[in-house]
């Protein structure tokens, strides 16, 4: 036989709400000095080697307006927007071909005529990143591609030529 008790349950419940309302009125008023912020300090962009091989096409000005909650496309995908602004927000691009691996498929672009462009830029996922994959290979062993070093291949990322 069960025994059903409403009342039970429905004090019960009162009793549960008055009690989570005094500990709410209980709490400290808000603190200045102690409140918490959402951000993010590590992101990649279409500018670093490693966000470029694998799919991003974003740039530092679409990053910064995607943390202010402004609609950016994705990287090849749909328009994309943060629900709440960000309260800080750090690109933190690798300096290493900083603007390098973009630049190879962009075909106007001497970069776009590499060996390593091929492969960077392959339709296939999986080329690019077993392309990747040797890049950071050879940056370990401490080999860097000489033409990605080169001041005029890599002078024409930023607009200077030696």
């Amino acid at each position: 036989m069960k025994m059903r008790a409403p009342h039970l349950t429905a004090a019960m419940l009162a009793h549960t709400l008055s009690i989570s309302t005094a500990l709410a009125s209980d709490l400290p008023a808000p603190n200045a000095d102690n409140n918490v912020y959402f951000g993010d300090v590590h992101v990649h962009t279409g500018w670093s080697f490693d966000a470029f091989t694998n799919g991003s096409k974003t740039t530092p000005a679409d990053a910064y307006a995607w943390a202010q909650g402004k609609p950016i496309t994705g990287s090849g995908g749909p328009e994309m927007q943060i629900r709440t602004p960000l309260d800080f927000y750090m690109v933190a691009d690798h300096a290493e071909y900083m603007g390098v691996f973009n630049q190879m498929a962009n075909p106007d672009s001497p970069l776009s005529k590499t060996a390593l462009a091929k492969g960077v830029t392959s339709p296939d996922a999986n080329v690019r990143i077993q392309t990747f994959a040797g890049v950071l290979r050879d940056m370990s062993a401490g080999k860097r591609d000489p033409q990605l070093s080169d001041p005029v291949l890599a002078g024409s990322v930023y607009g200077t030529r030696s």
